[in-house]
């Protein structure tokens, strides 16, 4: 529900709304990078996706906007925001952030 409003909302911005459509699409679309009838390593990407997405809606989306869309209790937000953030550190995901960056400029254009 959270992601069905975000993208309906004016005050996200288009970028971050395709990178919600494109994680949504991934996740949907039966065919992966990584198949997934390999055990446990099948889901990794899916994983990726999602949380790389979710990064992306904590980071663009000012945390008014989040809430005001959010149906669950508030303090759930901050957890999930608190778990990406050490997700992100743990793994180093940050690579990812070439790939967005791009995103932004092609957009800005």
């Amino acid at each position: 529900a959270l992601l069905y409003r975000l993208l309906k909302d004016k005050r996200v911005p288009l970028k971050t709304k395709l990178v919600i459509s494109g994680a949504i699409a991934y996740i949907a679309f039966p065919t992966d990078i990584i198949p997934d009838n390999i055990p446990f390593v099948g889901k990794i990407d899916e994983i990726a996706v999602a949380f790389f997405a979710i990064e992306r809606i904590i980071d663009d989306v000012p945390i008014n906007v989040i809430l005001e869309n959010w149906e669950g209790k508030n303090d759930i937000v901050l957890v999930i925001k608190n778990i990406i953030e050490y997700v992100v550190n743990f793994t180093g995901a940050k690579n990812v952030e070439k790939v967005y960056n791009f995103v932004e400029e092609v957009m800005s254009l």
